[in-house]
């Protein structure tokens, strides 16, 4: 495959879920361990092609569980899906009868004799139906469950299916920032008496090692930023320091810079001001310097994500929003591939600085009934040019090339103030079906009923999963409308995440 520097490719193209559970209260519960139950043991079950219903219909694989007499499709079909009339294709033994009972539009029900009517269509969309099997020599018989799934969700929409709140480690404090290394995440916070540093690798259980710590005289806080095992941090002077130590002391480096951008690999990518107005893209170590175009931020940007793509050579950082030269604030994404600058959106989002940006996750559907995991970006918060702060949440699908407001049911919930100059993390939870949480939970609006989620049936897998990891995003700090310090950490995630995974 022909492979394009990032940032060329960049510049060209800117320049170019309701599964419903078997009752166990509806079944017979014998095994078919028992040679006997063998006939009356159904051995196939699928939906006969019909394009005008859905695409690949008959592709869609269903679940045949024996011992409780239960066949369900766990990958429900895609909501909207019509299934009043669908046609069963059905394997079964040599029998005497195979009655399928539907429950009818007057309460009656509506029986079909699948041995004489196989073609018949199945109405389906009134719950489940019971298929009635009774053996050859009539001395066995067995009702099964039928369930034809839909998702009541959209399978790549995007709603918060839980938001909460806990105070941050320290009280009183004017300024936090939080960086990651590794799993590990380091919370600075600025009070009168100083500045603490508060250590988890266990975020969601709240369980923080708080140490006081001094930063270089005049340390810009919200500068502060992770590289490998290092960290990084501008003073008002703006001069670079170093930390190997995760913060415990700090050593300069020589370098000037004015803010910065991020990370990117082993080297902090800024800017540098110069009189007259004038700013260079600058690097530590030093590498190529080079002149700042007027329509790129020099302040106020989001943290910049580290990203590769199978198009280029070399990986693409990116940043969002921020204030330029001129004092002009910006809405488009910029990209470095570790020697060059290039704006990247097409279709920018607001014009805002001090937003915050986060990698994210979508799902969609192919035609196989699989799940894709999307790689999104989320952006929130940040300030106006009338110094209003912003509280939209916007997503782009193809990493800041495309920003569009997020739905209704992804913009921030009332109890979640619009910040300015806040941080934000995506860090994993463990999460149960039943989990209990340490934080303040959050009420969220109520959501249409076709984005209610729906658990799937239950498996029967010999270690049936009990937990999994749950990406979380963390907000820390900032200042919210009144100008007031956001004293809070807010967590969320949306509804997909919290989905059992299926077996």
């Amino acid at each position: 495959m022909l492979k394009i520097s990032p940032i060329y490719l960049i510049a060209a193209l800117v320049i170019g879920c309701a599964a419903a559970s078997c009752n166990d209260d509806e079944q017979d519960s014998y095994s078919y361990s028992d040679p006997l139950r063998n006939s009356v043991m159904i051995s196939g079950f699928n939906l006969q092609a019909d394009d005008s219903i859905l695409t690949n219909l008959d592709s869609v694989y269903f679940t045949i569980d024996l011992d409780k007499a239960c066949i369900f499709n766990a990958d429900s079909l895609p909501r909207g899906t019509k299934v009043d009339r669908l046609i069963p294709v059905i394997s079964l033994p040599a029998c005497r009868k195979a009655e399928i009972t539907m429950p009818g539009s007057t309460g009656a029900d509506t029986v079909v004799n699948y041995l004489t009517n196989s073609t018949d269509s199945i109405n389906f969309s009134r719950g489940s139906v019971k298929l009635h099997i009774v053996s050859l020599d009539e001395d066995v018989e067995c009702t099964y469950t039928i369930y034809v799934n839909v998702h009541r969700m959209a399978p790549d929409s995007l709603a918060w299916g839980n938001a909460a709140w806990a105070p941050l480690p320290v009280s009183a404090s004017t300024a936090a920032k939080a960086v990651k290394i590794d799993e590990t995440i380091y919370l600075f916070e600025q009070t009168a008496a100083g500045t603490s540093r508060s250590v988890t690798s266990d975020i969601a259980a709240r369980s923080w090692t708080t140490t006081q710590v001094s930063l270089p005289a005049g340390a810009r806080l919200d500068q502060l930023t992770a590289c490998g095992n290092d960290m990084y941090i501008l003073d008002a002077a703006d001069a670079l320091y170093k930390s190997s130590d995760f913060g415990e002391s700090w050593s300069a480096t020589g370098t000037s810079m004015s803010h910065i951008y991020g990370a990117y690999g082993n080297i902090i990518a800024g800017v540098q001001s110069a009189a007259g107005g004038s700013y260079t893209h600058v690097t530590y170590p030093a590498t190529v310097t080079s002149p700042v175009a007027d329509e790129c931020p020099v302040s106020g940007t989001s943290e910049a994500i580290l990203y590769t793509t199978e198009w280029s050579t070399k990986p693409l950082m990116i940043l969002v929003g921020g204030r330029c030269a001129d004092g002009s604030l910006t809405g488009s994404s910029w990209a470095f591939d570790g020697t060059s600058w290039a704006p990247a959106s097409i279709d920018p989002m607001a014009k805002v600085e001090g937003a915050v940006m986060v990698p994210y996750f979508a799902y969609s559907q192919k035609s196989n009934w699989t799940l894709t995991k999307r790689s999104i970006l989320l952006a929130m918060g940040g300030r106006t040019a009338d110094g209003i702060n912003n509280r939209k949440v916007y997503l782009s699908y193809d990493m800041g090339v495309h920003w569009a407001e997020a739905p209704v049911s992804m913009q921030l919930p009332a109890d979640i103030p619009a910040l300015y100059g806040a941080s934000a993390l995506l860090a994993n939870t463990t999460y149960t079906s039943r989990a209990a949480s340490a934080w303040n939970e959050i009420a969220l609006p109520r959501l249409a009923p076709w984005y209610i989620p729906v658990e799937a049936p239950a498996s029967r897998v010999t270690d049936p999963i009990t937990s999994w990891d749950c990406p979380f995003i963390y907000l820390f700090g900032g200042n919210k409308p009144d100008g007031s310090y956001n004293d809070r950490i807010y967590r969320a995630v949306i509804n997909r995440l919290m989905f059992k995974p299926l077996q």
